[in-house]
């Protein structure tokens, strides 16, 4: 009787063994057929200046049209005079630079093959989940057609840039961080979900000896508007705003009495110069103001300033709220 009952539970270890095995390698043959599906929409970059490489990296097929195919890539892939666009197929096609855009680090590349290219579906990111797989797929260490596996560790992020070192944040990038392996040279490659839809544009590594490499791709709700703007206008258009602020949530308190602001004010931006040139003075605000809401918005710190202001585009009217001597004030203006 005991044999007989080992017997039986032996029988159903084996059965839904064999069925685990079945399930994993549909899923291991649905991401193989996934890979082959999109490294032909994924391109390697060079960047020269006559025969010395400045730069390379990734690109990501975007779309066609009667003008060429329009590829992505990061701003700092593109530094040279001249740029070598590689695909699967071995051919190696002179671009040119459609534009790009230095603060959200994306630039858009054309180039006219004699043959047929494969474009990305893009995907949205916000609807991307947590613990979801993707694909990065690029040319990390000039390796080519290269491709890690991982899921989204969080899509809830995003990174301040300073694009003129002054000390103020001029951009926020919303990003989806990732564990699939992003290394020099995947910047511009797509982040690609299970249904092989673009998500992002792989663009940061953050290493520390203290930690695994995080990877970071801008998310695609975030690139397709600059990439459409770059191809339509060839550049991006940002209000000029003449303006340099203080997180005043960073301030400690000496700081705040050093600048005459009052302790229980513990969010918004305290302007700390403004030029007379820019819409803002001409508006009414003067340095020593503290900007609190915007639009309705309210403004804890200088990423959300940024972040409301440069989506906004020149010629939006905007509604300010601010602080001065202890009163509220409300003030329209259109961007330039």
């Amino acid at each position: 009787m005991t044999y007989e009952l080992f017997k039986v539970k032996e029988e159903k270890v084996d059965a839904n063994t064999e069925s685990n095995v079945t399930v994993l390698n549909s899923v291991l043959t649905e991401i193989t057929d996934l890979v082959m599906q999109s490294e032909p929409k994924v391109v390697s970059i060079t960047s020269r200046n006559e025969d010395e490489t400045i730069t390379s990296g990734s690109g990501s097929i975007y779309k066609s049209d009667e003008n060429g195919v329009y590829i992505i890539t990061n701003a700092h892939v593109i530094n040279g005079n001249y740029i070598e666009v590689t695909f699967i197929n071995g051919e190696v096609i002179l671009g040119s630079l459609v534009g790009k855009d230095e603060v959200s680090d994306i630039a858009v590349v054309l180039v006219k093959p004699e043959f047929n290219v494969e474009t990305f579906k893009v995907g949205s990111s916000s609807k991307s989940k947590k613990g979801e797989y993707v694909l990065a797929i690029g040319s990390p260490l000039d390796l080519k057609g290269s491709v890690s596996f991982g899921i989204i560790s969080s899509i809830d992020r995003s990174i301040g840039v300073d694009q003129n070192n002054d000390g103020n944040i001029d951009w926020e990038i919303n990003i989806i961080q990732t564990d699939a392996a992003i290394n020099p040279g995947n910047s511009g490659g797509p982040l690609v979900n299970l249904n092989g839809e673009l998500i992002g544009i792989n663009s940061k590594k953050i290493l520390n000896n203290n930690y695994e490499g995080l990877g970071f791709a801008i998310a695609s709700d975030d690139v397709i508007p600059i990439v459409e703007k770059i191809i339509e206008f060839g550049e991006v258009e940002r209000p000029y705003l003449g303006i340099k602020v203080k997180d005043i949530s960073n301030m400690t308190i000496y700081q705040k009495s050093f600048y005459d602001i009052p302790i229980d004010i513990t969010n918004g931006i305290y302007i700390s110069e403004l030029f007379a040139d820019s819409i803002l003075f001409l508006s009414g605000l003067r340095s020593g103001d503290i900007v609190s809401e915007i639009n309705g918005v309210l403004i804890d710190n200088e990423g959300d300033f940024s972040k409301v202001i440069y989506g906004l585009n020149i010629g939006d009217e905007v509604d300010i709220t601010y602080f001065r001597n202890n009163e509220i004030y409300s003030v329209k203006m259109v961007l330039q």
